[in-house]
């Protein structure tokens, strides 16, 4: 959402887009673990096919990121993808939340 505010500012653009790179590939390998940790405790089968449906995850979010933001690009302009972005994580944060709200369930 920082960048709706820093796209007009070369300098201040650049500097968001290197931290926002740190930071999102920062946590691929915590939530890769994560995954494993909770694959393997519902059957140790089951973490192979846990790593490579998140590594297709990613992927899939890679391309459909791509595919929105181009569109909402093309149509609304370079400010709309910040905004279309700040949608998907909050959409990201109530999946987490609900996943959570599960897994606590679970573990009772």
């Amino acid at each position: 959402m920082l960048f709706y505010f820093t796209v007009t500012n070369i300098y201040l653009s650049t500097l968001n887009i290197v931290l926002l790179g740190l930071v999102a590939f920062m946590s691929v390998p915590v939530l890769q673990s994560y995954i494993l940790i909770l694959a393997k405790s519902y059957s140790s089968k089951a973490v192979d096919v846990a790593s490579s449906l998140n590594i297709s995850a990613f992927s899939f979010g890679i391309v459909g990121g791509s595919f929105l933001g181009g569109v909402a690009l093309d149509t609304y302009g370079l400010r709309s993808t910040m905004l279309l972005a700040a949608a998907m994580v909050a959409l990201a944060v109530l999946m987490m939340l609900v996943e959570n709200k599960f897994e606590n369930k679970r573990q009772k």
